[in-house]
């Protein structure tokens, strides 16, 4: 019964989900966009992470010193992927919120444009406020809703990429090792959530 329950409403939030980005395909240039910088988001990522795995094994593992300029090449390095790193998050966060503000516009205007099409009737039995109330929060959660799902899917499943990407080529083995480990983490992390 639980279980049937849960997939109807995992059901329900991706038929939601879908009507949404319905509403954002007006702004998939934008969209588009915010996924590039989101790319350039993940895959500084793994530079940071290349650099700094190069600085330990200087620092910790080096058998013969490297010459000064390939460490200061190496150090000056980290700083360009931090900056690559947060013009990627920043670009990606503004054109999703811009594309989050932009859908609750059309949500709102339509809506409005609705609202003035139906007889007095609903009015007669709807209360006021019930009604403004209704349009401004639940196009304020949709924004949110926009935002928050958009953002993520622009930007971490390229940082997932880019940090195993890196943990494979630093080591295969506890690569291999983690990832077998994770589905059996998430198991308990899911079941406790749902509760």
């Amino acid at each position: 019964m639980k279980n049937t329950e849960t997939n109807k409403a995992s059901g329900n939030e991706w038929s939601t989900y879908r009507r949404l980005i319905a509403h954002v395909k007006p702004y998939k240039a934008r969209l588009a966009l915010g996924v590039v910088f989101g790319m350039l988001f993940g895959g500084s990522l793994a530079g940071m992470f290349a650099g700094l795995g190069k600085m330990f094994e200087m620092v910790f593992e080096s058998k013969t010193p490297l010459p000064w300029s390939a460490k200061i090449a190496i150090a000056a390095i980290l700083p360009v992927f931090a900056i690559l790193r947060g013009i990627g998050d920043y670009m990606c966060t503004y054109l999703i919120n811009w594309i989050g503000n932009r859908v609750v516009m059309d949500l709102r205007t339509s809506t409005f444009a609705h609202l003035q099409e139906l007889a007095l009737g609903f009015y007669q039995r709807n209360k006021t406020g019930e009604v403004i109330s209704r349009v401004v929060n639940d196009s304020m959660m949709v924004e949110r809703a926009v935002s928050t799902v958009l953002a993520d899917l622009a930007k971490q499943p390229f940082a997932l990429i880019s940090v195993v990407a890196i943990m494979i080529w630093n080591d295969c083995r506890l690569a291999a090792v983690g990832l077998l480990l994770f589905p059996i983490c998430i198991v308990p992390v899911a079941m406790f959530g749902r509760r």
